[in-house]
């Protein structure tokens, strides 16, 4: 056998004869001959007196290479007797197995069990003892010490893992617990929120109904209450029914290409009358070729209008207020590398430091006050326009200290200027429609030209040719004068209807074999399938499942992930559902085993926690920015606690995003199908 030897048990055997330690040293040792080769062999160790034994054995467990089995004669003179050495060697290692052997008659066995107890790891022979005897005592002694060290190592492991996740659980219950009483005091809120203005429309109305004889100007004033109070009421539910759609996934985005500085200026114009009322001033400050943005104009328009009336509402009379838009690259992702940055800043009351991160939350308010007290609403506001703008991959934060005002900042991603350039004509409009700018060939038909636009930014920024088809007469134009990889299709169409255009497809040998994906209102993915389409994508979607499916039927390669987190419950968690939804996950459970993993190969992504044993998220982090063949790794960090203050230094590293375990990982899964695109060739 060429394996390596296990380690030998240790054996010390302890007589004032030496011809008695030379007979156990050649019995027990493996070098003698007569054992034969299935024999376990020892490494014996031998002294003559009581003092020496005890010694040993201390040295031994000090060095961490304590006796599994220790062989004492009684009589040992002329120093200390055998039960006086197993009394040390008991309190010096509890654990070792102790054979007393004696030729005298004389010893009481009762009296040297209660002398060195307990009996279990005791033994008591008499001389003379057989060879073989020796031997199988040794051995089965050794075997007894080594499964009684095996189950307290399984016993102290076993309690680490039962104390981590009783503070796991006692962590999670708190948690709750916060969450709890967060939904109560959100619940209590909203109720107040909508029983307030019902209270006034119902009272006012009740007056207006019974008496006639109201001043005309009373009751023109009742009116414009009634109206006031129904424009509060609509906005408190319309958050409601956004943060709902926004969670459920149902929220219909209509995203087109758009001017932010055009939809800040307009957000600015409705401030007009607000800014008035406490004589504030408003500096707009919009470059004129600010990149266009690729987005739903009124969710847009609404992240900015409240941060404008939060501005408003937490400003001092004749303060200012200050709007910026500006370009920056960043280095987040491959998908985009040109972003646009908005603040809006005033010089108000500004914000705690604990709340900046509390003020994003669900069901919580930051502690804040007004100027005249605690503000109108249910905190709804800014958790909304954090979820608008994570959904474009941007990031929404606040800066500022109490007393000397606050700077909401969000930032969005630029449409690439050949993008821009390439939307402004139809694809049929180009003298050479077909030329080539990418990788694979993907043909759009659809009559909706707002959608051809939005698949046309989706596969272009990743790098495939993409051309476009407004009818079914000039898709069979196109896949005649080029090969297409991929056939995008609409079924609802005017004069060539979907079916049609797919059986043509289908029946013809030049695109038979070309894999056509249909997207369209219609749910009827049985008959599509029979008609010969391979898979069927239903409006709206989420960009997700449309990248799933183009991947499938393009063969891409799958995109992988490694996920760094200490806890091995969100490590599996993760793993499961990134896997479910198609990508391949490693795992690593501290920074150390993650450098380790990067080293040997790089995933697309790392999803990293924070706050980890040995070296933390910080380092691992830093060590694949200074690194050349990870320095462009996208990385998102996923944490259990705030990091408060900790912004400007993830932003500086270059991370995706940042989210917290207790908000859900909706947000985080969405984020990461939005960056693992396939990387261009």
């Amino acid at each position: 056998m060429n394996g390596a030897r296990p380690a030998r048990s240790r054996v010390l055997v302890a007589d004032d004869e030496q011809f008695v330690l030379d007979f156990h040293k050649y019995i027990l040792c493996e070098d003698n001959g007569g054992n034969g080769s299935a024999a376990p062999s020892f490494e014996v160790v031998c002294c003559r007196q009581a003092e020496e034994a005890v010694n040993a054995v201390r040295e031994g467990k000090k060095g961490k290479r304590p006796f599994s089995v220790v062989f004492l004669d009684v009589c040992m003179p002329p120093g200390p007797d055998g039960v006086w050495a197993a009394e040390q060697i008991r309190r010096e290692d509890p654990r070792v197995q102790i054979v007393l052997m004696t030729g005298n008659s004389d010893v009481d066995p009762v009296e040297v069990v209660e002398r060195a107890p307990p009996p279990d790891k005791l033994l008591y022979v008499r001389k003379p003892v057989h060879p073989q005897e020796v031997r199988q005592i040794a051995s089965a002694l050794s075997a007894k010490w080594e499964a009684e060290q095996r189950l307290e190592r399984i016993n102290a492991e076993l309690e680490s893992r039962v104390r981590e996740r009783t503070r796991q659980l006692e962590e999670a219950y708190q948690e709750l617990k916060k969450l709890d009483d967060m939904k109560d005091t959100f619940l209590s809120s909203v109720s107040h929120e909508l029983r307030t203005p019902l209270t006034s429309i119902r009272s006012f109305s009740e007056i207006l109904l019974r008496y006639e004889e109201v001043d005309p100007k009373e009751r023109q004033e009742f009116i414009e209450i009634i109206n006031g109070e129904s424009e509060r009421l609509t906005r408190l539910i319309n958050d409601l029914l956004d943060l709902s759609r926004i969670e459920s996934g149902r929220m219909v985005w209509h995203d087109d290409l758009m001017s932010l500085g055009e939809v800040i200026r307009e957000a600015a114009r409705t401030q007009h009358c607000a800014l008035g009322e406490k004589s504030l001033r408003l500096q707009v400050d919009v470059p004129d070729d600010l990149p266009l943005v690729f987005a739903d104009r009124d969710r847009i328009q609404q992240v900015i209008t409240n941060l404008l009336s939060n501005a408003v509402k937490f400003s001092f009379e004749g303060g200012e207020i200050r709007v910026r838009a500006e370009v920056f690259e960043g280095k987040r992702s491959r998908e985009a590398s040109t972003w646009i940055r908005v603040s809006v800043a005033d010089r108000g009351i500004g914000v705690e430091e604990g709340d900046r991160e509390i003020i994003f939350d669900k069901f919580r308010q930051g502690g804040r006050p007004s100027l005249t007290g605690n503000p109108k609403g249910t905190g709804l506001g800014l958790p909304i326009c954090k979820e608008i703008i994570s959904y474009y991959d941007g990031n929404l934060w606040v800066e500022g200290e109490k007393g000397k005002g606050s700077t909401f900042f969000f930032t969005l991603p630029a449409v690439p200027e050949t993008l821009r350039s390439s939307e402004e004509d139809d694809a049929f409009d180009d003298p050479d429609p077909f030329r080539d700018n990418g990788r694979k060939t993907i043909l759009l038909v659809d009559d909706n030209h707002n959608m051809r636009k939005l698949l046309r930014f989706q596969f272009q920024r990743r790098g495939h040719k993409v051309l476009e088809a407004a009818s079914g007469s000039e898709a069979l134009e196109a896949v005649r004068r080029t090969h297409v990889d991929l056939i995008t299709l609409d079924l609802m169409m005017p004069t060539m209807s979907g079916y049609d255009l797919l059986g043509m497809l289908t029946e013809d040998p030049m695109t038979r074999d070309t894999p056509v994906l249909i997207i369209s209102v219609v749910e009827d993915r049985e008959k599509g399938i029979l008609l010969g389409a391979s898979d069927y994508l239903t409006k709206p979607f989420r960009e997700g499942e449309l990248v799933d499916k183009v991947q499938a039927l393009l063969g891409e390669e799958k995109r992988s992930v490694l996920v760094v987190d200490d806890d091995a419950g969100v490590r599996e968690s993760l793993r499961m559902q990134l896997e479910d939804r198609g990508f391949r996950v490693d795992t690593a459970r501290d920074g150390d085993e993650a450098i380790e993993r990067l080293e040997t190969q790089a995933p697309d992504l790392v999803i990293l926690d924070i706050i980890m044993p040995g070296k933390d998220g910080y380092e691992v982090l830093r060590w694949i920015r200074n690194n050349p063949d990870t320095s462009d790794l996208p990385v998102m960090i996923l944490s259990s606690y705030p990091l408060a203050g900790e912004h400007e230094e993830l932003l500086h590293l270059g991370v995706e995003g940042h989210f917290k375990k207790s908000e859900g990982l909706s947000a985080l899964y969405e984020k990461v199908e939005s960056v693992l695109v396939p990387l261009r060739e």
